[in-house]
């Protein structure tokens, strides 16, 4: 092995004792069912092909849609069937949830398909 590859080895051998024979990962819940989730502000363009949830407000001003790659068992399975989730307000134009429902705010909601 060169010094990278042995560098690398040592990385994914420290990660597979990172849990013990007797522990169990923790479950996050809810937030498992998001491919991405923002705690915070976020500024994001074009797309995203599962499901998003954003902790502040929304950036998209150079045109988002997002969960176009869900299956029906995956939109299911969101809190409300919402595959964008957006605390706070959505900047910008041409935001399109594919699959699923969304919802921003304390007050707004659009189906599938639908541009904001």
């Amino acid at each position: 092995m060169t010094g990278d590859q042995s560098g690398l080895a040592g990385l994914l051998a420290a990660a597979a004792q990172a849990v013990g024979a007797d522990q169990e990962c923790r479950s996050l819940g809810v937030t498992n069912l998001y491919g991405e989730f923002i705690e915070a502000d976020d500024t994001h363009t074009p797309d995203a092909e599962g499901a998003v949830a954003v902790g502040g407000n929304a950036d998209f001003t150079g045109g988002f849609s997002v969960g176009q790659e869900l299956t029906a068992a995956e939109v299911d399975s969101l809190p409300g069937k919402n595959a964008l989730v957006v605390a706070g307000k959505i900047t910008g134009q041409n935001t399109q949830v594919m699959k699923g429902d969304g919802v921003y705010g304390p007050c707004c909601r659009w189906r599938s398909a639908v541009p904001w």
